[in-house]
Order: structure tokens, then C-alpha cells, then sequence
């Protein structure tokens, strides 16, 4: 009877260790799952175990199901990160850029007109004026197209106040949804629990990240909008050097013209004081040259006064354009307030 005693606490012992092993055989994934605090390594090493963990098809399919949706967040959460870090940098930038573009603005137009006509070369040609010329409407084309860019990307920045303290406020939500620790589910599987975790981790991390995100974007608002005016501004004086330069171009161009047609006439004059006088066909020769030298100087300056009437068209149709445009703009964000009005300078 003495070692009764001995025996069950022997058989106690047993018992426990076994239980132990048990336990132990059936966590070990499990605790190489979360030996990983979060993130991306934590979810491959959860998806791993439970490859190989004791589940039941629908317990393994709703496992995989939230490791998937947490790994989809991460990669939200570093694309957003991505924008953040660039977005901090852009508005670092920001005040270097808008000093840069009021000196450009501050520049003398004329100084600078003048500088460029004195590069042209002295002795060019018709063909090779008109390839500049050519040059200058590509490029006031090109300018066309980012002043519409700047000024749809003014508009959105006008439009998103309201539509960020929403957004800004249903984020703030779900943060405080997320950071309430999840309920445990009666007999849920250890690695079950540990895919609800991460994804709920996963997602608030998202969230955060996207939240940062907004709240900046609500904090450089002004200065982004701003540099986007300024933008607008510096983009139309540089498209009004260059609508200079296609008026100086087709000025040359013309005045080129008349010289050529005017030494060409004189040619011909020339020629037929030298004949001796005569009829027949050397005397009308001699007049119906005279007769073409005059019909081209007056097609010629009829060409010169199209050429100015057309350059006034298209600066009037730019004009034009570029009022609608903004019209447009102003109509869609429902605006008649100053902040949409102040941009309006067309």
C-alpha cells in the first residue's frame, strides 16, 4: 500500500508528458507561423503550415482565403507607401519649383524675343524658315496639351476637400474596427485564428498607410494647388513666346517673299530696257512678263495678308478654347465659389 502513492503520481507524470508531446506535435506549425511578427514573411510561413497542418478541406480553404486577402493588402499597403514617400518628396520640391517658375515669369519677353530672332540664321532660306516655323506650332501644340493636363489635375484638387473629409473619416473607422482584438470562434483551429489575424493586421496596416496618405494630400492641398495656378500661368507665357516667334516667322517669311518676287521683277525689267524696242513677239514678251512680275507681288502680299488674317484666327480660336475649357472645368465641380474662380484668368 506504501507505494500506491508512488504509482499514481508516476502514471500522473506519464499522463502530462504525453499530453505535452501531444500538444506540442500539433502547434509546432503554428509556432513557426507566428515566430514571425507580421507582414509578408509571417503570411508565407502561415500558408506553409497549413499546407501541411491536420484541417478539414472547408477549415484549409477559409485559412488560404485569408492568408490571400492579407497578402493582397500588404502589397496595397506598399504601393500606397510608394506614393506617400513620393508624395513627401514632391511637396519638398514644391516651393524650389514655384521659385524657379516666378523667375521664369519675371524673364523680359521682348529681351528674350530678340535674342532668339538675332540665333536665326542671317541668310535662311523660305524652306528652312517654314521648318521652324513648323517647329514653333509643334511645340505651342505641345504646351496646349499641358495646360489642359495641369488644369484638369487643378480641377480634381479643387473637387476633393469634401470628398477627403469623407473618405478621411470612414478610414478612421475602420481603424478603430480593426484595432479592437478580433473575438475568438469556439473549437477554431490554431492556424484558422492565426489567417484572421494576419489579414486583420494586413488590413489595418492598409488602412493606416492609405489614411497618411489622404491626410497629407489634405495637408499640401493649398500649396498643391497653388503650384498648379502658378503652372498654368508660367505654361501660357511660354506658349505666348512662342506664338511671337510663329508671328516673327511668318513676318520674315513673307517680307522674304516680296524681296525675292521684287528682284525678280526687277530682273525683268532690267531685261527689257536692255532689248532694243521691237514688236511682234519680243514686244509681247517683254509685256507679258512685266504683267506676271506684277500679278506675283500681288499674290504675294494678298499671301502675306491671309497668312496674318489665319495666325489671328488661330490665336482667337486658342482664346476661345481655352475659355471653354475652363468653363467646362467650372461647370463640372458645380462652382461658382472664389476658389475655382480665382484660376479663371483666360
Amino acid at each position: 500500500m506504501s507505494n500506491a502513492p508512488n504509482l499514481n503520481r508516476l502514471l500522473l507524470c506519464t499522463l502530462l508528458t504525453c499530453g505535452a508531446l501531444t500538444w506540442s506535435l500539433a502547434s509546432a506549425s503554428l509556432a513557426a507561423a507566428q515566430s514571425v511578427s507580421g507582414g509578408m514573411p509571417a503570411i508565407e510561413a502561415t500558408r506553409k503550415s497549413v499546407d501541411t497542418a491536420t484541417l478539414d478541406e472547408m477549415q484549409r480553404q477559409l485559412a488560404i482565403a485569408q492568408l490571400d486577402s492579407a497578402a493582397s493588402s500588404e502589397r496595397d499597403a506598399e504601393n500606397l507607401q510608394k506614393r506617400l514617400i513620393q508624395l513627401r518628396a514632391e511637396a519638398a520640391e514644391q516651393p524650389i519649383r514655384m521659385e524657379q517658375m516666378r523667375g521664369a515669369l519675371a524673364l523680359n519677353r521682348e529681351l528674350a524675343l530678340q535674342e532668339w530672332a538675332a540665333r536665326l540664321p542671317r541668310d535662311a532660306d523660305a524652306e528652312t524658315l517654314e521648318r521652324v516655323l513648323e517647329q514653333e506650332r509643334s511645340i505651342i501644340a505641345g504646351l496646349t496639351a499641358q495646360i489642359d493636363a495641369v488644369a484638369g489635375d487643378l480641377a480634381l484638387t479643387l473637387s476633393r476637400p469634401a470628398e477627403a473629409a469623407t473618405l478621411i473619416a470612414g478610414l478612421r473607422r475602420r481603424i478603430d474596427e480593426l484595432s479592437t482584438p478580433a473575438v475568438r470562434i469556439d473549437d477554431e483551429p490554431a492556424l484558422l485564428a492565426e489567417a484572421r489575424r494576419l489579414r486583420r493586421a494586413s488590413e489595418l496596416r492598409h488602412i493606416q498607410t492609405e489614411l497618411d496618405l489622404r491626410l497629407l494630400e489634405q495637408d499640401s492641398a493649398t500649396q498643391r494647388q497653388r503650384l498648379h495656378e502658378l503652372t498654368i500661368r508660367e505654361l501660357r507665357y511660354r506658349q505666348g513666346q512662342h506664338i511671337r516667334r510663329t508671328e516673327l516667322l511668318q513676318a520674315q517669311i513673307a517680307d522674304l517673299g516680296r524681296r525675292q518676287i521684287e528682284a525678280l521683277v526687277s530682273r525683268i525689267e532690267a531685261r527689257a530696257q536692255s532689248l532694243l524696242p521691237g514688236t511682234g513677239l519680243v514686244a509681247d514678251a517683254v509685256t507679258e512678263n512685266r504683267a506676271l512680275g506684277n500679278e506675283l507681288m500681288r499674290q504675294n502680299e494678298q499671301l502675306e495678308r491671309d497668312r496674318n488674317a489665319l495666325a489671328a484666327i488661330e490665336q482667337a480660336r486658342e482664346r476661345t478654347a481655352a475659355s471653354l475649357r475652363d468653363s467646362r472645368v467650372r461647370l463640372e465641380l458645380g462652382g461658382t465659389n472664389e476658389s475655382v474662380g480665382r484660376w479663371l484668368w483666360s
